[in-house]
């Protein structure tokens, strides 16, 4: 069993706020605080964090729930993982769990645990047995710092190193074959990477979750270089080499140099340009772009100055523009690339660069070495403008292709037609409140409202009220649990509550964060309760009318219930009775 005490004081003691803004930054609306939601694509910030609930809430895609949510939510990691993370973040050690919770450690948690051996299993390796790719990083001026910070390793020439070592470390086989480390082949199961160097892939919170590896001589086998294929815990399109390190110089900064290779990354690194990323491959994915977008709108592009590095600076400059950001492209010498060009030139001289890195229309139009000529240029440029959705996003880029080429807006402008938003086929969870008619319940939602903001009768009176005057199940259900939980009587937090329901009731989690973040409706709670009575006692007359026509109830049991109802009526409703009321009194 879950120890509810020790989960309480992990969420009294990490205050959402700051650990919110370790992920992407806030700004003050209000009592709250805004952003736009880091788990789907938006540009009107509808994420809400409460500072004195100590909750958090999208209203778009519906995820809430308290501190330990969300760091479940945004690292991918189980509620246990989430909890002992924060746990640490303030110094409280976790009780050893019970044979029952390590039986129910998830998928993804054996899979992170493989990935942070094999992590050691590498490093060990390029300490112990690694002279051939230390003399390498040596060669490349990579220094040690360096190597460490970064969790550069090294893999055996050896077909079983890692599996047996993971083996030894009671790692059962059927996850290894899960994990993407190894391969099978026709003498049995193999290690992917061999006489290698290797790059760790880190998630945005530090955990290594993917390796990408560089041969040291022409007589390996495979290319140049290999990396590890998708996994349950790794998405090439959804992480970037590096990020973890320099997400906070990112922010600090407010801006993003995004290279492609590792050892380019490394180069910018380690001459001071901390707020630098590195793609897994020449494309920028959405999703990058949005997690480079909750620390900073200042994208600069450094690609490989020869061709394929500026159709690359092309390409990715297109994507961010889409996505509704304005990139800037670095403009490196041809056949130089960043850390090629370091090594000759000292920081100053790179930063001279990027005080002259160029919109895309200006990059297009001065660039030589694409082979488009004048007309296949802005024919490109238009088409990124038809993707772009934001009206004024698109009638600025138009005008930077107008001021670019010295044409005509208007020219630009007949040939961009507004285009409606792209299908973004993400799967999002669905809010609860969404799929309740909120005006049908109104009182039962401003009563909840009020309910959850204490702003209520006395104690005994909440016990008293009867919980069949909700109609609605799903707000039946919740003001079950707060007057269940200890929420009112024991003024327990309302994050405490949620943590309570996390097994019992995830999607409950999400209805009460969004309850608990709505503002005060402007009718009391005492207005509410009466009118969720009245309403109450409208339905019984209308399920007592239905009986009697049913013949389910004699004439004279309808009447003798049908006056006791409107009595009541007449006594909440100050003597006044609706004529629809009246009427079924009369038939």
């Amino acid at each position: 069993m879950r120890d509810q005490r020790f989960i309480e004081q992990v969420i009294e003691g990490n205050n959402i706020v700051s650990v919110v803004e370790q992920y992407l930054p806030l700004k003050k609306s209000g009592s709250n605080f805004k952003a736009c939601c880091p788990f789907h694509e938006e540009k009107t910030p509808s994420f809400v964090v409460s500072d004195s609930k100590q909750l958090f809430k999208c209203f778009g895609c519906g995820k809430g729930g308290n501190v330990i949510h969300f760091v479940r939510e945004m690292e991918r990691i189980s509620f246990y993982e989430a909890l002992e993370k924060l746990a640490g973040r303030i110094g409280l050690k976790m009780k050893s769990r019970s044979p029952a919770d390590v039986a129910k450690q998830t998928r993804v948690g054996l899979l992170q645990k493989v990935y942070e051996l094999a992590q050691d299993y590498y490093k060990d390796n390029l300490d112990k047995y690694g002279s051939i790719p230390l003399n390498y990083l040596k060669e490349r001026n990579i220094p040690r710092e360096l190597i460490d910070l970064f969790g550069i390793g090294f893999a055996l020439n050896s077909s079983s190193g890692l599996y047996n070592y993971l083996i030894k470390n009671q790692i059962n086989k059927q996850i290894l074959e899960d994990s993407g480390l190894f391969v099978k082949t026709q003498y049995g199961v193999a290690d992917l990477f061999r006489n290698r160097l290797i790059f760790t892939i880190h998630s945005q919170s530090g955990k290594p979750v993917a390796f990408g590896s560089r041969k040291l001589d022409e007589q390996t086998f495979g290319g140049k270089y290999i990396n590890s294929p998708t996994t349950p815990i790794y998405t090439k399109g959804n992480e970037l080499y590096g990020f973890h390190l320099t997400k906070n110089d990112i922010g600090r900064k407010d801006s993003a140099i995004i290279t492609e290779g590792y050892f380019d990354l490394l180069r910018l690194y380690d001459n001071g340009f901390t707020n630098s990323v590195a793609t897994l491959g020449t494309a920028l994915t959405n999703e990058q772009i949005k997690l480079i977008a909750r620390y900073t709108h200042n994208f600069y592009l450094l690609f490989d100055g020869d061709l394929a590095g500026k159709n690359a600076a092309i390409k990715n400059a297109g994507n961010i523009i889409t996505a509704g950001y304005t990139p800037l492209i670095i403009k490196l010498p041809l056949d130089e690339d960043a850390d090629s060009y370091l090594l000759k030139k000292d920081p100053k001289a790179f930063e001279a660069l990027i005080d002259k890195a160029q919109h895309l229309t200006e990059f297009l139009k001065q660039d030589e070495l694409i082979g488009l000529n004048e007309k296949e240029k802005i024919d490109f440029l238009i088409d990124i403008a038809k993707d772009i959705v934001d009206p004024i996003s698109k009638e600025l880029f138009a005008k930077s292709i107008a001021s670019a080429f010295e044409i005509n807006l208007k020219s630009i402008a007949a040939k961009i037609r507004p285009k409606k938003p792209k299908t973004i086929e993400t799967k999002q969870e669905t809010s609860l409140l969404d799929e309740i008619s909120k005006l049908k319940y109104l009182e039962e939602r401003n009563f909840l409202i009020h309910l959850v903001n204490r702003s209520t009768l006395e104690d005994e009176d909440i016990e008293d009220i009867d919980s069949d005057l909700f109609l609605d199940d799903n707000y039946k259900k919740i003001f079950d649990t707060l007057r269940s939980s200890g929420y009112i009587i024991e003024n327990k937090p309302i994050s405490s509550v949620l943590a309570d329901l996390e097994d019992v009731d995830p999607i409950q989690v999400k209805a009460l964060s969004e309850i608990s973040l709505l503002e005060l409706p402007p009718e009391s709670f005492s207005s509410a309760l009466k009118d969720m009575r009245i309403r109450k006692y409208r339905y019984d007359l209308r399920i007592i009318q239905e009986k009697g026509l049913n013949n389910e109830l004699s004439k004279d049991e309808c009447l003798n219930m049908k006056k006791d109802i409107v009595e009541r009526i007449r006594d909440l409703s100050d003597g006044v009775i609706n004529k629809t009321i009246q009427r079924s009194m009369d038939d």
